[in-house]
């Protein structure tokens, strides 16, 4: 097996994991749904915030179940003449992992920041309703998903890097 299909193996794995993931967010949605229609002036808002929700874990799912392979071609490192370098040793494996763990805390966290972004936009909107609640309370939580966006986009597009700077941390402890 090459190393760009172990990768694109991996990438399906967590598209499987996001559809199930998926399925619970689903029968969560499902639950609230009574909930959500009760309260007047925010259902629709709410719609909103969940369909969102839904809608990119969805998209995430359909990205990594049915496009591993050419995902895992455009997440590679690549040479001079924008070929793939990958000849299956074990630095590549590792360069696979970071990638695969980059895109995992990179897929993971926007549907997170997106239904966080809906929130706040909803309580400017609807401050009227909510009184004087402190911004702060709902723009916290919006730091934890960007600092994961932020560490899944460099694991992803410098894993070739991560590996490097490993390799010579090791390299001063052997000498």
């Amino acid at each position: 097996m090459k190393s760009i299909e172990i990768l694109a193996v991996g990438l399906r794995l967590l598209g499987i994991y996001s559809a199930i993931k998926l399925l619970e967010l689903i029968l969560q949605t499902a639950a609230l749904w009574q909930e959500i229609t009760k309260s007047e002036g925010m259902a629709t808002s709410l719609h909103i915030v969940y369909g969102i929700d839904i809608g990119l874990t969805f998209l995430i799912c359909f990205l990594l179940i049915n496009f591993p392979v050419t995902l895992a071609k455009k997440l590679l490192p690549k040479k001079n003449e924008n070929e793939a370098i990958f000849n299956g040793s074990a630095a590549d494996l590792q360069v696979s992992a970071f990638i695969i763990m980059g895109v995992f805390m990179f897929f993971s966290a926007v549907p997170v920041l997106a239904r966080d972004m809906v929130n706040i936009v909803q309580l400017i909107m609807h401050s009227d309703q909510y009184g004087a609640v402190s911004i702060s309370k709902y723009v916290m939580p919006v730091i934890g998903p960007c600092i994961e966006i932020c560490i899944g986009l460099y694991l992803t597009f410098k894993a070739n890097a991560l590996y490097l700077l490993i390799q010579s941390i090791r390299g001063f402890g052997a000498k």
